[in-house]
Parts: structure tokens; C-alpha cells; sequence
């Protein structure tokens, strides 16, 4: 660190915040480059972990006008497996009252089931 400080100073004043006439040494310029790497670290990762969500799509049997991805009652699948096929993992399905007899598909043994989840998800009743 002795031979940092020991640089002759730069002829053009880095840090403009403290006052324009001073000038700063290496380390200095260092120290403030990496609290403003640290900072803009935090702003960055701060923002990424509040933009990831999940999404809710909504089941309906009587839904007024069913609409991929099923993110409103208005637009809500009239089927579980529509729901559970437009969802990405981390997502939640919400079911309302009634009887879902139909939809489905194959799951990976052969067999048909009226709902396959092929990814991790919540699959909840609109009643808990």
C-alpha cells in the first residue's frame, strides 16, 4: 500500500462529489470505484429478485372467455390442465368451486389422468 500512496497525483480531479480543486491519490480513486461497483452490485441483484414472480392463472368451468395464460377469472382456463400446461415452475393454479372432468393427457407411464403436473407449481382450491 506504501507504494500507492507514493504515486504522484493525477492532474485531473477523480472524485468531482468532494471539491473540484483536490485531487486524489490512487487509492483513493480505488476505494471510490469500489463503492460504486458495490453499489451498483446491490441496485442490480437488488432488482433482479423483485422482478422474478410468479404468475396466478385462474380455473373456471364457466369462465366468460377462456385466454392463455389464464391470468384473470375472466380469462380463466375451463380446465385444470390448461392452467397447469400455461404455468412455468414457481407458479400457483387456482381452482374455483366444481366437478373437472375433462382435459388431461398422458402422463409419462402411459396411463391418462385428468390432470398431469409436470413441473413444480401450486395446485390450490380457490376455498384452501
Amino acid at each position: 500500500m506504501a507504494l500507492l500512496t507514493e504515486l504522484p497525483r493525477s492532474p485531473i480531479p477523480l472524485n468531482t462529489a468532494k471539491n473540484r480543486a483536490e485531487e486524489e491519490t490512487p487509492v483513493e480513486f480505488l476505494e471510490v470505484t469500489m463503492r460504486i461497483q458495490c453499489r451498483l452490485a446491490v441496485v442490480l441483484f437488488g432488482f433482479s429478485a423483485l422482478t422474478v414472480c410468479a404468475a396466478t392463472h385462474y380455473v373456471w368451468q364457466s369462465s366468460p372467455g377462456p385466454a392463455p395464460p389464464f391470468l384473470t377469472w375472466a380469462t380463466a382456463a375451463m380446465n385444470i390442465q390448461d392452467a397447469v400446461d400455461a404455468a412455468v415452475t414457481g407458479d400457483e393454479i387456482v381452482v374455483t368451486n366444481g366437478s373437472y372432468a375433462t382435459g388431461g393427457q398422458v402422463d409419462p407411464s402411459g396411463s391418462y389422468r385428468c390432470v398431469v403436473v409436470d413441473k413444480p407449481l401450486t395446485l390450490q382450491s380457490v376455498n384452501g
